[in-house]
Order: C-alpha cells, then structure tokens, then sequence
C-alpha cells in the first residue's frame, strides 16, 4: 500500500505540516530551517510502521495522519494513561468513513533485557527485513505481558506498508552476536560497532552467493529432465537455424556481461557456437538447451541489474579507485595501480554515498517507501547534484517511492518541483 500524504498537527506544539508525496515520479523532497522536524516526522513513519516508539515518546504533537493511496486513512493521537505513554489509532478503510477502527497502542520503551534476550537470537541474518520483524517481535513480546493484544487490522495495516529508513548516522552498524548467551551481558560489553562499508561487503556475498545457490537448483532441476525434454521435442517445434544462432549468440553476449557483474568465472564460459547449417534432430537439442540455459541465466537478471547500475554510479564517482564485485568478497575496492584498498580507507563522503546506493539498491523490497535523511552529508557539491539523477535511474528499476529530508539546494539542483517547504507558524 502507497502512503500518498503526511501531515501533522501542533508538532513541538507549534508547527502544523503537510506533505503531499509525488506518488508519479516517486521522489518527495522535505527541506526547511532546523527544528523545524523534518528528520523527526522521517523517524515516526519509520516508528510506527517499524515498531520503533522512541520519537513518538519523546516528541510533543497533536495528531499524525497518514493517508494512502486508496482514501483509506490512519490518525494517531497521543495521551498518557499514568506513567505509562499511550497512543490511540484510528484507521478508516477506503470507503468507510463512518465506521472506524480503533486500538490503543502503548509507547513504553521496551525492557533492555528483552531488546537483548530477543535480538541476539533473531537478528542472525543481519538485514533491515530481520530488524524490522525482531522490533514487531520485541514490541508483541512486550505487549503479550502487558495482556495487550494488537488488532488484526493493525497489524495487517503495519505489514502491509514497507518502510525503510536510511539514517544520517550510516556510517556504523550495531555488531549482533548470532549465538544466545550463556550469561548476562554487561551493559558495555553489548553493543559493539563495525564499519557500514565492511558489512555491506559481507552482506553482498551472501546475496551473491544465495543467487549462485539458486541458479545450482534451477540448472540441476532442468539437467534432470534434458534427456526427456529432448526425446519429446519435435522437429517443428525447434527454433530456425537462424533463430539459434542468434538465441546462442545472445547467451554469450549474457554470460560476458554476468561474468563482467562478478556473478559467473570465465570458467562458466562455453566454447563458441555451431557455424554450419543445423540438421533438425540438432535442432531440436538446441532448442531445448537454449531454453533452458535462459532460465538458468535468468535467475540472475534482478541481482546483475542492480550490481550494473551500482558499479556504474560508484567508478563514475570515485576518483582514483576503482570497485569491483565477486562472489568471494562482495565488495572490494584498489588503487589506479590495483593495490587492494581496505574500505575503511574510503573517505568519509566515499563512505556515505556506497551506503545509500547499496541500501537503495540491495536492502529493499519493491514498492516501498525509503525515508532518507540528510544524504548531502560528506558530499561534493558535484555528487550533491547528481544524487536526484542516480535516484531516478534506482526508483525505476527498484520501483520504490522516495521521502528525502534536506538542508542542501545542491541534492534538490533543478527539481524545486519535488519539493515541500515546511513553514513556521502563520503570523
């Protein structure tokens, strides 16, 4: 489900805003003076839908409306039962004005022990999808013992809307330990921090190499049946000669360009293609194989899309280096005369702009709704400007919708078109 409009009311008790999304080109742009609470209305989307309650605790505001792209609609409003912060949800289903939904939704932080006892078993994939499932968990866990159950309607409301927020301290990531503790942790042994840059690495191995496992399963599954696919196969229903040759040339061209992605060795290379007139028994083998070798290869249409694009933006912007990909070490980066370069040698504007384009391109699902904040920090002017143009060529292939809060006229260049100010009180 598309959000299509944001607003709130008395935010910090002073501020009412409204941010209609540009739901055709997919990209909003949020700016303004400082406090005015672009990156807080950025961190409650995200809470809401994430199960992250510190901003909606903390923040003074009146009412946060959410509307979507199908007339439906939800409002929160806070109030305090005792000690205890509260907030009540209302939602209205598209066509159903009059008869709304209604739950009570407690803000509490949750204990330190269960964001430990619960996060160390579950965040074992290390991803955003695990984290935003481990905070739900946490939030239920918690709600469970406050004999508080969340309504269906709630909860097929939160799931339904993706929400992915790119922060502006990217830099570092919280190490998670994958195995349960025999003993308690001691506050400043947990958590410790790692380089964004260094995980994403790993990360972009295990991607690399789930495609490779999957492209293994569909192979062995069409290999099994070849010898039956071919016996069956009839002669008129084979391709022309011509039709193989060009259908067998393609899939060269396929395999240089995901062997070149660092998806597939030269060793996977096979040995050129039949010159001659093909007989039709020869035909009908053909036919079959090229078939299912565009299986095969197809399997890594998704994943060599985004690394081609990811490659592209990165060696046109880094300067005197030079990224590659492989199924080893997912990322890697070395100098013009090819000495290896350990990514914490990056600087730190290098650093920020690997870690949106990998977290645009690698960490979320399509038609979500990415919350980024700040992304000039540590930018060139020259990379500030050509950040919209990259984000485009990602919306499209994505198929994601973008809310960008900013300081910098250079990230917003020539598109004022995309943006809403958000303005102080009337006077």
């Amino acid at each position: 489900m598309r959000v299509k409009h944001i607003s709130v009311k008395n935010l910090f008790g002073v501020f009412n805003h409204s941010i209609p999304l540009n739901l055709e080109e997919r990209i909003t742009i949020i700016h303004g003076p400082n406090g005015f609470g672009k990156t807080i209305i950025l961190r409650m989307l995200d809470g809401f839908f994430n199960s992250r309650y510190a901003a909606w605790r903390t923040t003074p505001f009146e009412e946060f409306r959410i509307d979507f792209e199908d007339d439906s609609y939800v409002r929160i409003l806070p109030f305090k039962n005792g000690s205890d912060p509260i907030a009540d949800v209302y939602y209205a289903e598209a066509g159903s004005d009059e008869k709304m939904n209604q739950a009570s939704l407690s803000l509490s932080p949750v204990p330190d022990d269960a964001v430990r006892d619960d996060a160390l078993t579950e965040l074992d994939a290390e991803n955003e999808r695990s984290e935003r499932g481990v905070h739900r968990l946490i939030a239920n866990r918690v709600a469970r013992e406050r004999q508080e159950v969340e309504p269906k309607w709630l909860y097929n409301l939160r799931k339904s809307v993706n929400i992915h927020f790119v922060r502006d301290d990217r830099l570092l990531k919280r190490k998670v330990r994958k195995q349960q503790p025999t003993r308690a942790i001691a506050s400043d042994d947990w958590p410790n921090f790692e380089l964004t840059v260094d995980r994403y690495a790993k990360e972009l191995t295990e991607v690399i190499q789930a495609t490779l496992a999957e492209y293994g399963e569909v192979s062995q599954a069409l290999d099994r049946t070849f010898p039956a696919r071919v016996i069956k196969e009839t002669p008129t229903k084979s391709l022309s000669s011509h039709e193989l040759q060009q259908k067998l040339r393609s899939l060269e061209e396929k395999r240089a360009y995901l062997m070149g992605a660092g998806l597939l060795d030269s060793d996977d290379a096979v040995d050129g293609q039949p010159q001659q007139d093909i007989d039709d028994r020869t035909k009908s083998v053909l036919s079959v194989y090229v078939n299912d070798t565009e299986k095969k290869l197809g399997v890594f249409d998704k994943l060599a899309a985004k690394i081609d694009l990811f490659k592209r933006i990165i060696n046109q912007r880094f300067l005197y280096k030079k990224m590659s990909i492989g199924r080893e070490k997912g990322l890697s980066f070395t100098t013009p005369k090819d000495r290896p370069l350990p990514a914490a040698r990056l600087s730190s504007g290098e650093q920020h702009e690997l870690i949106l384009l990998y977290e645009l391109l690698f960490k979320v699902e399509p038609d979500s709704l990415i919350l980024i904040d700040e992304p000039e920090l540590s930018l060139h002017v020259a990379w500030q400007q050509q950040f919209l143009e990259d984000l485009q060529e990602i919306t499209r292939l994505s198929s994601i919708d973008v809310l960008i809060a900013t300081h910098s006229p250079s990230i917003i260049h020539d598109r004022w078109d995309l943006t809403v100010e958000l303005k102080g009180p009337a006077r």
